[in-house]
């Protein structure tokens, strides 16, 4: 018996997910042990026979290894998200918005809400002064953390622009059905969600930014809402990890200067030198 698995079922225990969580990488928000002692590792959002999935314990923890916190459930008993699950925002509402979008998706139809972003406070600043956005929505992605919806845009970049759902107040679904180049578009949106989301790697370090006020959405965005923000002169701080690769180079260079390295410099030195390289080719 291995003495380090949280369960007392054994590894090999098969158990039921959903293919949110196992193909479309969603978050396991809702977990129960059954009368008759299977497992239950959903997402929590709604569900068909179709959606239905059996893995073992042991790769329900490689997926989340949060959910050990739950081995001494016992039978007949269930937790969900706010009850065991640790990850960075601080929005509740966003599981109502999930389940919102997912209907509107489901039924190919518009969905409306209004968009904000979060100041040093963590006070909500709309966008577009409250004005509430029309969407054609096409899909829901979940990727390092946050749930994305999708949505077919004629105007922007492949047809499709992305809106965080932590990001999103008073969600509705809207009686009108989205355009038949929205429904075209639902059926090549895996592969846009590849080239978009795509996973990076790199050695992991604690680094010190330092930014452009405009840019504390942004910061949160990327590092979470419990992530400290000091005001510094004219500037804003932040000390967060950050895994250290062209990806993460390349998102510095977005920003045109208004977001630096403040420490360590050693790490500086080595940013400004792979700009050097990328202009001198």
């Amino acid at each position: 018996m291995n003495n380090d698995f949280p369960f007392s079922d054994t590894p090999d225990t098969a158990c039921f997910t959903c293919r949110h969580v196992l193909e479309q990488h969603r978050p396991i928000l809702y977990v129960s042990h059954d009368e008759d002692g299977y497992w239950q590792f959903l997402c929590g959002g709604s569900h068909t026979e179709a959606d239905a999935k059996i893995v073992s314990l042991a790769e329900i923890l490689k997926i989340d290894s949060s959910v050990a916190v739950l081995a001494e459930l016992d039978y007949g008993e269930c937790a969900e998200a706010e009850n065991f699950n640790t990850r960075k925002h601080t929005n509740e509402q966003i599981y109502y918005n999930v389940s919102v979008l997912e209907q509107a998706i489901r039924n190919k139809q518009k969905a409306s809400f209004q968009y904000f972003d979060l100041d040093e406070k963590l006070n909500k600043v709309f966008r577009r002064d409250g004005e509430v956005y029309e969407t054609e929505p096409i899909a829901l992605v979940f990727n390092n953390d946050n749930y994305y919806l999708l949505t077919y845009d004629p105007e922007a970049d492949s047809n499709v622009r992305n809106y965080r759902i932590d990001r999103m107040d008073t969600v509705e679904v809207q009686p009108g059905k989205i355009c038949k180049e929205a429904k075209a578009k639902i059926r090549t949106v895996s592969k846009y969600t590849e080239q978009v989301f795509r996973m990076y790697s790199g050695r992991t370090e604690r680094v010190t930014l330092l930014f452009d006020k405009k840019l504390i959405g942004t910061v949160y965005d990327k590092f979470g809402e419990k992530t400290k923000i000091k005001k510094k002169g004219d500037e804003y701080s932040a000390a967060v990890e950050v895994q250290i690769s062209p990806t993460f180079w390349s998102w510095l260079t977005t920003f045109k200067g208004n977001m630096k390295i403040a420490e360590p410099k050693e790490l500086d030195d080595e940013f400004q030198a792979w700009i050097a390289d990328i202009k001198s080719k």
